[in-house]
């Protein structure tokens, strides 16, 4: 068997319009991916902004400063300082709203690099659909609950709503209870513009998948095509090892092919990124 299967991926592997089509769209996926980080943009503590990959390195440097584990002492100490920020009215000045707001030397030296953190944090605390930090200004430290207690609670809330008339049923509700107790905790914060990125832009590697089934498709029409066949048929494995053979060459090219437009797709956008904090951002709802 295995000398059969190698005989049919070396067929796979030397035709010319297979190679030709596997590097194509190799060029394809690298050139579309190496765009996605383009419209990346950032500003440092100075107010300066940047764009692309110069924005990206420079992020994920910010963010080394508040990675780490999301343990409720952290999670205490994040929200004491923004309410001494709040509370001290040298940081404050009148937005365009009429309301008070952080003074962008403020925003620039501490929001900015904590706002996103932040914000996951209000929604436990705050309303659901909250777009920003102002439950943390003043919740009360001192009467404040454990975040991932809290959280579990505020999911439960949100599985018993009424949504338009429309409501979980209890094996829904059960299923995303469980899923949420078995995410491991704390929580672990770190750059996530990766996967974030991966996630609105993994269709384009359609069109690696294009390319596997163009070089696949062949694998049993061509012997039709060129009439061997006929001749395979007729040997004493061409009904059984010889079309299993097929069939695992096919999975093992298909897979070699697309772990290759993944990892140069990869190279470009996501993995030089890396992001180790996706359960906070997906599971406060």
């Amino acid at each position: 068997m295995g000398t059969l299967v190698k005989f049919e991926l070396k067929k796979l592997l030397s035709k010319k319009m297979n190679i030709i089509v596997i590097i194509v769209c190799l060029f394809l996926i690298i050139l579309l991916f190496s765009m996605t980080g383009k419209d990346f943009t950032t500003t440092d503590k100075n107010g300066n902004s940047y764009k692309g990959t110069q924005a990206i390195d420079i992020r994920k440097e910010q963010i080394k400063e508040i990675s780490g584990n999301l343990t409720n002492k952290r999670i205490v100490e994040e929200i004491q300082k923004l309410q001494e920020l709040r509370n001290d009215e040298n940081n404050l000045v009148t937005n365009s709203y009429g309301e008070l707001d952080f003074s962008p030397k403020i925003y620039n030296e501490y929001l900015n690099n904590r706002l996103n953190l932040l914000t996951n944090i209000n929604r436990v605390y705050a309303d659901y659909n909250a777009s920003y930090i102002t439950e943390l200004f003043n919740i009360n430290l001192d009467e404040q609950k454990d975040f991932y207690e809290t959280r579990q609670q505020r999911i439960e809330e949100k599985l018993n709503q009424n949504y338009n008339g429309k409501t979980y049923s209890n094996q829904e509700k059960q299923y995303w209870l469980e899923k949420s107790k078995n995410i491991e905790t704390p929580f672990e914060y770190d750059f996530y513009y990766g996967y974030s990125n991966l996630y609105s832009t993994y269709e384009m590697l359609i069109i690696g998948i294009i390319a596997i089934c163009i070089c696949l498709a062949p694998v049993f029409a061509g012997e039709y095509q060129s009439g061997t066949d006929k001749i395979l048929l007729t040997t004493k494995y061409g009904k059984s090892k010889g079309i299993t053979a097929k069939i695992i060459a096919s999975y093992i090219f298909a897979t070699v092919v697309f772990t290759i437009y993944l990892i140069c797709a990869g190279r470009n956008s996501i993995f030089n990124v890396w992001y180790k904090w996706r359960k906070l951002a997906n599971t406060t709802f």
